[in-house]
């Protein structure tokens, strides 16, 4: 069995990419998806590996669109990474390990 996931979203950040240490580039960011409404957005942190990982790098940045498609990658029991937040509440994250993605507009087209 598979699963994959498709998220539109907006760069919260620029992408960082660095090697490992067979010199393979792995670049990582994280997407905010809006859900509507009041409701805040969700987000997603991503990573995407070798000439792909170099083009997000070189390309994209804070506030650009894209649209991501991937598989959901959680920790080693198979759970989502929990935290706690500056409110002591809890929240949860899983990874998005980028198959394909898509540039959906510069962060200067954006006129929100």
């Amino acid at each position: 069995m598979w699963h994959k996931v498709m998220i539109l979203g907006r760069l919260g950040g620029d992408p960082e990419m660095k090697y490992t240490a067979e010199g393979t580039a792995v670049t990582n960011f994280s997407v905010a998806a809006n859900r509507g409404g009041d409701k805040p957005p969700v987000w997603f942190r991503a990573s995407c590996w070798e000439k792909q990982a170099e083009v997000v790098n070189t390309y994209l940045h804070k506030g650009d669109s894209v649209l991501i498609e991937g598989s959901l990658v959680s920790d080693e029991s198979g759970s989502p990474r929990v935290y706690k937040k500056k409110d002591e509440t809890y929240g949860a994250s899983f990874e998005v390990y980028v198959d394909r993605i898509v540039f959906a507009g510069k962060a200067a087209d954006h006129e929100d």
